[in-house]
């Protein structure tokens, strides 16, 4: 097995999403990070929203202000998503340079890197042209219509080495908003056996759970760690 024996505490890091569609609390975020920081806790800010392939010009100068202040306190890198342009098809001309140009700016505060979101059939290309530190978001494979396990198993060992965070929830079916993932993780789910196989080709990476129901959250998290110490077992004997 590939890298070093997994190593996961409750919680060994938190991730501080910040929406804008919901009045995202820039302030409010760096605040929080300075408090989970006197705790000893590492927090990764991963703002939602705030396009970095955005070109008109006023937005694009709010959405960098936000970006640039968020990694100016920045102690992790920051996670961004894997942009389109409007209507889909991948960056090119003027919103390929001003999301090559956003990456440039944050990346002089702190790393940058970028989760599978927007377009996750068409990823891999976009991690080879763009990424120097990757987020695998397992659960958005699954809902894309990409069989996680297969994913993570044939995924390029040059990408699967620079994965240095991975989101974890279950794809199941609309929630409320519409949204089909960010389920709680249940024992035999497909995106829990995806992150064993990871775990087993690639096991330096910090796990996030990222699941709406707060009541699965102790549940998702102790799969998580049986999930972790079956790996860190089959490791340790050769297994």
């Amino acid at each position: 097995m590939a890298g070093e024996t997994v190593k996961v505490s409750s919680p060994g890091i938190v991730q501080i999403s910040v929406f804008k569609e919901w009045d995202g609390n820039i302030s409010g975020a760096v605040n929080t990070s300075t408090y989970l920081k006197s705790l000893g806790i590492p927090a990764v800010f991963h703002p939602v929203g705030y396009f970095l392939s955005e070109t008109r010009e006023e937005v694009r100068r709010q959405n960098m202000d936000a970006l640039l202040y968020l990694a100016g306190h920045s102690t992790q890198p920051m996670i961004v998503h894997d942009e389109t342009t409007p209507w889909g098809t991948p960056l090119d001309g003027q919103y390929e340079e001003a999301y090559k140009e956003a990456i440039r700016k944050i990346t002089k505060h702190c790393p940058v890197s970028i989760e599978n979101a927007s377009n996750t059939l068409d990823v891999k290309r976009f991690w080879q042209r763009y990424a120097s530190s990757i987020t695998l978001d397992i659960g958005h494979v699954q809902a894309a219509g990409i069989d996680s396990e297969t994913f993570v198993s044939e995924l390029d060992s040059n990408l699967c080495n620079m994965v240095e965070f991975i989101h974890v929830h279950r794809a199941n079916g609309p929630h409320y908003n519409g949204v089909t993932d960010h389920w709680g993780l249940t024992p035999n789910c497909k995106e829990l056996k995806a992150l064993k196989k990871f775990l087993r080709r690639n096991s330096n990476v910090k796990i996030i759970l990222e699941i709406i129901n707060k009541d699965d959250v102790r549940e998702s998290l102790a799969l998580i760690e049986e999930a972790v110490r079956e790996v860190n077992y089959a490791h340790n004997t050769g297994n």
